[in-house]
């Protein structure tokens, strides 16, 4: 669970406010659906614990399987069993946001016709 929820499960917390989407779980090598999901916001990229529970047994001898990418605009999981071969390493180390708050009021003058590349850490755990 998470800190501020207490005693309450992640899924069931998002369940509740966010509801179910189903969809497929696709391979992301071969496009095979391999599973369903119960909606997007319910899987991490880099998630592995709990994905099986989602799979086609005949599908979870192959793994460990990881999330790679979601997406939305098809409402698909697409996951990898070959998480570590560098195929995959922009899902974990890039990633898009849109509708910035800037602290100061105005952005950066390193932002160029509303894009930018910024260096962060992210801390977890």
């Amino acid at each position: 669970g998470l800190c501020f929820l207490g005693k309450v499960k992640f899924d069931e917390f998002l369940g509740a406010y966010l509801g179910e989407r189903p969809g497929n779980i696709v391979d992301a090598h071969n496009g095979n659906v391999i599973g369903r999901h119960r909606g997007l916001w319910f899987h991490t990229v880099g998630q592995r614990k709990g994905i099986g529970n989602y799979l086609d047994p005949k599908i979870v001898s192959q793994g460990p399987w990881y999330v790679v990418a979601k997406d939305p605009s098809r409402n698909v999981v697409l996951a990898s069993n070959q998480y570590d071969e560098g195929v995959f390493e922009s899902a974990r180390t890039d990633f898009y946001v849109e509708d910035i708050r800037w602290i100061t009021g105005k952005e950066p003058a390193s932002i160029v016709s509303g894009k930018g590349r910024f260096q962060m850490k992210i801390r977890h755990g």
